[in-house]
């Protein structure tokens, strides 16, 4: 059943544009960006908390300051940042950062969920059952669950989070922009079987395999994935670069963050925020305040500069859980409202988990204490330069 908006005191007839002088525009909403809401009309900034205690706080991690086991040893294993509370449950999501600066010695597979690599910066290949899949800087790197694989770096400096989902990596439905909106399926890419090969051979090869969080190891006398000699089917590894994607823009709507909506599963929702131009002086540029109540919201920041935000660099994550009001910070409301965003050159990976996310010890160590009253006290990047030096 539709319902109509009931409407009082001050507002905007459309939803982000011509919001009325002195006031914030809030989206109070359900299912993200993707259910019903209610805009709410405030002259304080929503999210300009002078401190906050407890657990529920806004997140900034600095992931090029959190050494990985894998950067240090090559039997080492990428660190777990952020994990859903329901971790073995049906409905979870993990995500982790890895730094490999060596080939991987072993063989994996994991039960726990398909993969979804983003890749920071590094080159080098995955060696598959299904052959090889070179990635790059800006890759997504799809992994099915149960999938072979090994990670062979050819550049010192990788670094990449994997957002691993209980349930399969999927497209979303475009709707009525059809099915070659945002990015065109031909665009995505295979390993290739004809150049399948594999970097270990000789004496024992170890296949490690990941269920629950815990790792079982077999050895075999030869190597599973040149075993393989041939396949027919849909489930197999697969990439898209961010530079394929290619954003909604509107000089007269202001497009959702689910319009970058890039894969999706049960557990959580990926988006992509691209380079595009924004829209006129009348309608509201930036990301609009919202209270998310039913998604945390992870954004990984690969590059450029990300107008929104004060103090992010590339190669940071901030963590928004749901019930805490977020959005623009006060210098970048400041230039939106003087006129001068009028295009963005940002990179970055939007996840809404649908389970509540929870740092581990581990992702702590890259936290910005200074991020979480933000909006209150803005900061620049070189004062997160400082105080994490």
């Amino acid at each position: 059943m539709q319902r109509f908006p009931l409407k009082n005191g001050v507002y905007s007839n459309q939803a982000h544009v011509r919001v009325p002088e002195g006031t914030y525009e809030m989206e109070y909403g359900r299912q993200g960006f993707f259910g019903e809401a209610t805009h709410l009309y405030t002259r304080e900034m929503p999210s300009a908390w002078k401190r906050i205690e407890g657990p529920l706080k806004p997140i900034a991690l600095d992931c090029r300051n959190i050494e990985t086991l894998d950067q240090a040893e090559s039997r080492g294993t990428p660190t777990l940042l952020l994990q859903s509370m329901a971790a073995c449950a049906r409905r979870s999501l993990s995500l982790y950062l890895t730094r490999r600066s060596e080939p991987m010695p072993f063989l994996y597979r994991t039960v726990d969920g398909d993969e979804l690599y983003f890749f920071h910066r590094g080159t080098g290949v995955f060696e598959t059952e299904f052959g090889i899949l070179p990635y790059q800087q800006g890759d997504y790197v799809v992994i099915p669950k149960g999938c072979v694989y090994r990670v062979v770096p050819e550049s010192p400096d990788m670094l990449a989070i994997i957002a691993e989902s209980r349930t399969a990596f999927g497209i979303p439905d475009r709707g009525i922009l059809g099915s070659h909106a945002l990015f065109d399926a031909g665009v995505i890419q295979y390993p290739d079987f004809d150049q399948k090969r594999s970097g270990l051979n000789g004496g024992e090869i170890e296949v490690q395999v990941k269920r629950a969080g815990f790792r079982t190891k077999l050895f075999f006398d030869y190597n599973p994935i040149e075993n393989v000699v041939g396949y027919k089917g849909t489930v197999l590894p697969s990439k898209l670069n961010v530079r394929d994607f290619r954003p909604i823009s509107s000089m007269r709507y202001h497009v959702p963050p689910t319009g970058g909506a890039t894969f999706a599963s049960t557990e959580v929702f990926v988006g992509t925020f691209a380079p595009r131009p924004l829209g006129d002086d009348e309608v509201l540029r930036l990301p609009y305040y919202h209270r998310n109540i039913d998604y945390d919201e992870v954004i990984f920041y690969h590059e450029g500069t990300f107008f929104s935000r004060g103090g992010i660099e590339p190669g940071m994550l901030t963590l928004h859980p749901m019930g805490i009001d977020h959005g623009p910070h006060p210098q970048a409301w400041e230039r939106d409202r003087k006129g001068l965003t009028k295009q963005t050159n940002e990179y970055a990976v939007a996840l809404d988990a649908v389970e509540p996310l929870f740092v581990t010890p581990e992702g702590m160590k890259g936290a910005i204490e200074a991020y979480s009253t933000s909006w209150y006290n803005p900061i620049e990047a070189r004062e997160l330069v400082s105080e994490l030096a």
